[in-house]
């Protein structure tokens, strides 16, 4: 486990965050209408709390490309600013970095800013998001970090304190537990990642949505988002041992992108069959996590987790989008295949779906633009 960020820091550096883009909003302007300035959006992606699932019986240590394995963050974001020069990092923090647009004046003047907190290991997610119709910025923590819900809704509720519009999206989009679903709710997985579109989208408009708008999307499209995934691997963080807790020919379904437990354990099977077990799932009528019917339109990703070939994940999205036509009556708009959020080196294919009411499909239809981009338009 990394260490943990202080809550005063991490205030500290949204603070920062919020100042940075409040000086660039006032620099050559004059005065600005303080109250719009101060919108902010935040989604969050829900997980739950983890401390190493198992002793670790094979002693091999990870082989990384790496130089100190408490350096990986922030070596990770220098690399990811001097290859994409629309991003920027706001240095000056030890622990807390964040990643934001290098046009962030211009971009949340009289605008909404969506910003997002996550841990890393799960790149591209979220600084690979960073962009045109999706986030402002994102603060990053450690690998394998887990207290995103408490210490950035803390932040929250402190820059409310000061002055600060705030709104918070929780987004707990994991299909793979049944009800009830505990304290802590459902975990956030990669469906954040359409969430980010729709947010993002409703900022950028024209017209300039208002935080209380933005927000209401944001939450619209969480509650229509749902996820299950499926691992042949545990992930293995950087200078630690490597687990095989699952064992060959198994699978793990619904395992969480910080190595939660999932809801079983099965002999590995046929991709058509696995395919078939998680869109019913998702579906499931039971737990009715998304609500649907016959003939509605919905969005599919298939992501993969770090260690799986593309191969694969198209074969997956092969045999998905039949079955939803087919054996679901669904009609589906778009398709999105790669790795979007991962989980470092997991084997592990994640398939999520979004109903699109029709104000969602406008807004995912619209242009964006991060280093990830591609995946999407």
């Amino acid at each position: 486990m990394g260490k943990r960020c202080d809550k005063d820091l991490l205030y500290s550096t949204m603070c920062t965050l919020l100042q940075r883009i409040d000086s660039s909003l006032r620099h050559g302007e004059g005065t600005v209408n303080k109250e719009r300035q101060q919108q902010l959006f935040f989604p969050l992606t829900l997980s739950l709390s983890l401390s190493l699932l198992t002793t670790v019986s094979c002693k091999t240590i990870s082989r990384k490309l790496i130089n100190d394995s408490n350096d990986v963050v922030t070596e990770f974001i220098e690399g990811l600013v001097e290859t994409y020069p629309g991003l920027q990092y706001l240095d000056g923090f030890v622990l807390v970095k964040v990643v934001l647009r290098e046009d962030v004046s211009s971009a949340t003047y009289d605008k909404v800013a969506v910003i997002s907190r996550g841990g890393s290991g799960h790149e591209p997610a979220h600084a690979g998001f960073v962009g045109e119709g999706l986030l402002t910025a994102a603060i990053i923590g450690d690998i394998n970090y887990t207290g995103d819900r408490l210490n950035f809704g803390l932040a929250a509720e402190l820059a409310k304190s000061e002055g600060y519009k705030v709104e918070t999206v929780i987004v707990g989009d994991d299909c793979a537990l049944p009800p009830p679903r505990g304290i802590a709710g459902r975990r956030g997985l990669a469906g954040t990642i359409l969430v980010y579109k729709v947010a993002g989208a409703a900022a950028a408009a024209a017209a300039g949505l208002s935080l209380i708008d933005v927000a209401t999307e944001a939450k619209r499209s969480s509650e229509m988002v749902g996820t299950m995934g499926v691992a042949l691997t545990v992930c293995t963080l950087p200078g630690q041992v490597t687990s095989d807790r699952l064992g060959p020919g198994k699978m793990e379904l619904g395992l969480g992108i910080h190595r939660e437990a999932g809801a079983a354990v099965a002999d590995l099977q046929p991709v058509d069959v696995v395919v078939s077990h998680v869109l019913q799932q998702i579906l499931s009528t039971e737990t009715n996590y998304v609500p649907i019917t016959r003939g509605e339109r919905v969005a599919l990703m298939v992501n993969g987790l770090g260690g799986t070939p593309i191969m694969e994940l198209m074969i997956a999205a092969g045999k998905a989008v039949p079955k939803l036509q087919l054996e679901h009556g669904l009609v589906v708009d778009r398709v999105y295949t790669g790795s979007f959020m991962t989980s470092l080196d997991m084997l592990m294919a994640i398939t999520r779906l979004l109903k699109f009411l029709f104000r969602f499909h406008h807004l995912i239809q619209q242009r964006m633009m991060s280093h990830e981009a591609g995946h999407y338009n």
